[in-house]
């Protein structure tokens, strides 16, 4: 990379880095498979999306590629001072739609077949910093820059739940899979907070699990495991067996 790598996103493939306007593919790390250019502005959100991927910039273009042929699939163009682009995420089983989170606050649903915004969601009087699929199909994670973070069902436009984390914006959400309704939320200090979900309360913290903010938190699929990241440059997994049912650190990098 030229510059500096200003997103990065995975499928069983590729990893997708960008850098400079531009989007790379590689493969088990350091092979180059594709480039995608076109973007004006430094790209900061990507999504994979089975044969596409998808880019937003800064000036909250989206456009959307082949991941093969690297043709442009699809573009929208949104307005920053309307609509400025946040976060993207897919919605289980719905097929060809993206949901976006916006600065102001909404969040769009969009059919990327059509090219058609299907719905609207006002939203809750605060940026929208983070969106997250949860367990439960229809149901989304949504994190917001005054701490709260929303389980709403989208398919009813329903809030089934409501959070508010002590330390200012939510900087990731991720579920766990292996059993217990645990929702991990990252803050901007460090801590890590887990919420049990069937009984709407806070079920353990951890305290200053990095020197800096939480920007990635990822539960492993069927496993009691925890990767997190953050810009202090480190790398750790965690293992969910204290016994109030919190994380302890098995390894670092």
């Amino acid at each position: 990379h030229t510059d500096d790598i200003t997103c990065m996103a995975g499928d069983t493939f590729h990893v997708y880095t960008a850098s400079s306007n531009n989007v790379y593919a590689w493969r088990r790390g350091t092979e180059l498979k594709h480039t995608y250019s076109g973007h004006e502005r430094p790209v900061h959100l990507l999504l994979p999306f089975g044969p596409h991927l998808i880019s937003v910039d800064e000036s909250s273009v989206v456009k959307v590629w082949d991941i093969k042929t690297e043709e442009l699939y699809l573009e929208l163009n949104f307005d920053n001072d309307t609509f400025q682009i946040t976060t993207v995420c897919h919605p289980f089983t719905y097929l060809n739609k993206v949901l976006f989170g916006s600065q102001q606050g909404s969040l769009q649903l969009w059919n990327l077949r059509t090219s058609k915004l299907i719905y609207t969601f006002p939203g809750w009087d605060s940026p929208i910093t983070v969106l997250e699929q949860s367990t439960a199909i229809d149901v989304v994670g949504i994190g917001l820059e005054n701490g709260k973070i929303i389980l709403h069902n989208i398919k009813c436009d329903v809030t089934v739940v409501e959070f508010t984390q002590d330390w200012g914006p939510v900087t990731s959400l991720h579920f766990r899979s292996d059993g217990p309704p645990i929702m991990a939320s990252g803050s901007m200090a460090g801590h890590v907070v887990f919420w049990n979900l069937e009984e709407r309360k806070v079920a353990s913290q951890l305290l200053s699990g990095h020197d800096a903010a939480i920007s990635g938190l990822h539960c492993f699929p069927n496993e009691p495991l925890m990767v997190t990241s953050s810009p202090d440059n480190a790398i750790k997994i965690w293992i969910f067996d204290m016994p109030d049912g919190g994380v302890r650190l098995l390894r670092l990098r």
